[in-house]
């Protein structure tokens, strides 16, 4: 009660042939086969690529952290100082002049709002300022 196509089947010659596979794997995967690639990958690939990339690495940290780093938190807090005082600016002449403008309007409203209740020294410290699209 076997499929007939069983019967058929030359097992000797099928393990004859997977053991020429095999053999012909086992003088490929030689170790003097083997370790010319190993060298160049490996040895030389580790001692020179990676060896290098840490040095570059290690370069590109320290200009991050002590300039670039740095650069970036003087930036920040030189606009954060001028966009208080613009802000303080803005509330004492908002309190001078009487006026009930909403605190839920924004910079992004119409150039003739704010111009028309702010001086130009009293503008944001962001107005004006040019802003260049990301280059791919």
């Amino acid at each position: 009660m076997a499929c007939p196509a069983f019967f058929a089947l030359d097992v000797n010659a099928i393990a004859v042939q997977a053991r020429e596979i095999l053999d012909r794997a086992r003088r490929l995967l030689k170790g003097e086969n083997i370790y010319p690639y190993y060298w160049k990958i490996i040895r030389a690939g580790t001692c020179n690529v990676v060896i290098s990339g840490v040095g570059w690495m290690w370069l590109l940290q320290v200009l991050v952290g002590i300039v670039l780093f740095p650069l970036c938190a003087i930036l920040t807090h030189k606009f954060l100082v001028d966009w208080a005082a613009w802000q303080k600016v803005r509330e004492a002449r908002r309190a001078k002049k009487g006026g009930n403008l909403s605190d839920d309007s924004s910079d992004s409203d119409d150039e003739s709002l704010v111009s028309e209740t702010t001086s130009y020294t009293e503008k944001s410290p962001m107005m004006g300022r040019q802003v260049y699209p990301a280059t791919h």
